[in-house]
């Protein structure tokens, strides 16, 4: 819906003229209250709180630890990104809207990844509890090649076909130059982002959620000052160049950790 809408409401269609930045934020919103009210009737019917139920305040000191460190990372992730949005608008209003445009297309990507980043934490939660470190290797072996598979396809796409894919959304000569240098830079570091997603449900599995915030926390700050050093000699796509690389550098040492972290687990096992 978002993809949908973002091009509409910023640009206008037919006699219509566009709201500009305030039809991304309707688009947004439109989007946000659309999920919300799915939910609502899929959960309708369901008891979600069973009225015998009791306050267990060791239970929610357990789910506070184990989501506070991924609270602070998406709201750092937030903060990170209106300060990359205030380095890009210096080349305009067009270069935001490409951006704008160019994350929904990209979230073919981390949405997909998404779900089996969902599946992996179920499946790493319950052999981890049952101790069977077997499969839990086994897991994330298939699901590496799976989203190794995925990822290099849609590295592909967006390398190859940049101006195919962005001219679905943007028509006029100066976004789609903008445009066709995002999807090719951002292109790049795909395969790496879906690697860095799917391992993130990993260790979110193994009940080490602090480890991934650190990681993520660090480079994606990173990219301020690697956009403003890298915009000096290639201009926007400096800034893109910044946003690449930082989803290079954490899907890498991400799979490196996990890696090491499965053999420290495997060694506690051992000795227990």
């Amino acid at each position: 819906m978002n993809i949908i809408l973002d091009p509409f409401l910023i640009y206008g269609f037919g006699s219509f003229k566009g709201w500009g930045v305030a039809g991304a934020a309707i688009a947004t919103l439109t989007a946000n209250l659309l999920v919300t009210l799915l939910f609502i009737m899929k959960t309708k019917n369901l008891e979600i709180i069973s009225k015998k139920s009791v306050w267990n305040s060791r239970l929610m000191k357990e789910v506070i630890r184990l989501g506070v460190s991924i609270t602070i990372q998406r709201v750092t992730f937030t903060i990170i990104s209106i300060f990359i949005a205030k380095i890009i608008v210096g080349w305009g209003a067009d270069a935001i809207a490409v951006q704008k445009v160019g994350i929904q297309i990209e979230s073919i990507s981390y949405m997909t990844i998404g779900g089996l980043q969902g599946a992996i934490a179920a499946f790493f939660g319950q052999n981890y509890g049952a101790r069977r470190l077997d499969r839990i290797q086994q897991g994330y072996r298939k699901a590496f090649a799976l989203t190794s598979i995925f990822g290099t396809f849609i590295s592909l796409i967006f390398i190859l076909f940049p101006q195919q894919l962005f001219s679905l959304f943007l028509t006029d000569d100066t976004s789609m130059k903008l445009g066709e240098d995002y999807m090719r830079i951002i292109g790049f570091s795909q395969l790496f982002m879906c690697m860095e997603l799917m391992t993130v449900g990993a260790f979110n599995g193994i009940g080490k959620t602090h480890i991934p915030p650190i990681f993520s926390i660090l480079f994606t700050a990173l990219r301020i000052p690697l956009a403003l050093l890298l915009s000096e000699p290639f201009g926007l796509n400096g800034v893109w160049m910044s946003i690449a690389l930082s989803s290079v550098f954490k899907g890498i040492i991400l799979v490196i950790w996990f890696r090491k972290s499965l053999g420290s687990i495997h060694k506690s096992l051992a000795i227990s």
